[in-house]
């Protein structure tokens, strides 16, 4: 019983990332100096070949290369699970005189794909 489980998660791996490469991914970042909201938009470009993300958010952070890794950086999980290739959030810059570095990310099984780093400086 052990292997036919086993056959069927590697199938089901196999299956869901052909090409089996981290997703490429487009942010769009709407800021309005005058708006409470910052609005970001990913479009993923290249999904890797695979047909199933496990998790799409964003990090954001005062440096300059914002990741998952990256102990400064806070993340946000926008989707767990699903086959979107658009997501949007919205979210507030509240600090003055503040450059922020956002970067979207989606993971796969093939691993996770990171989008442009976009800036924003607040007034």
């Amino acid at each position: 019983m052990k292997k036919l489980y086993f056959i069927f998660i590697s199938l089901f791996f196999i299956q869901s990332c052909a090409k089996f490469d981290p997703v490429d991914c487009a942010l769009n970042v709407d800021y309005n100096p005058d708006s409470v909201w910052t609005e970001c938009h990913v479009t993923i470009l290249d999904n890797g070949g695979c047909s199933y993300f496990t998790q799409q958010g964003y990090c954001i952070s005062f440096f300059e290369e914002p990741s998952l890794i990256d102990e400064n950086s806070t993340i946000e999980v926008v989707n767990s699970g699903g086959k979107e290739i658009n997501y949007s959030w919205k979210m507030r810059l509240t600090e003055i005189d503040t450059t922020y570095y956002i970067r979207a990310y989606v993971k796969t099984n093939a691993g996770t794909g990171y989008s442009n780093i976009v800036s924003v400086k607040t007034p």
